[in-house]
């Protein structure tokens, strides 16, 4: 489903990220060689700890009637690992 350019003030993560179009990560790119553009692109982006909190962030600020279809309060975990100084773990996708 393709939709007219414009701004969006409602649109879900998913199709934000998965839109083909420029989005904020590929405009700070704006002044970098095409070439180093086109790469970054075709790379598969592995999510790190600050993508999964700011996700976190925005699904709160912005779609807070859909959080708790995408997130869950962790149970106590060891503060000591990365993972669980999030507290929040992401749902499974399709779950």
């Amino acid at each position: 489903m393709s939709q007219p350019n414009g701004i969006y003030k409602s649109l879900p993560s998913e199709q934000y990220f998965t839109a083909d179009r420029f989005n904020n990560s590929a405009l700070k790119l704006i002044n970098t060689p095409p070439l180093h553009y086109k790469k970054s692109q075709a790379l598969p982006k592995e999510e790190t700890t600050a993508m999964v909190m700011s996700s976190a962030v925005h699904t709160v600020v912005l779609e807070p009637s859909s959080l708790l279809e995408h997130y869950f309060v962790a149970p106590k975990y060891d503060k000591r690992t990365k993972e669980s100084k999030l507290g929040l773990i992401r749902k499974p996708r399709g779950k």
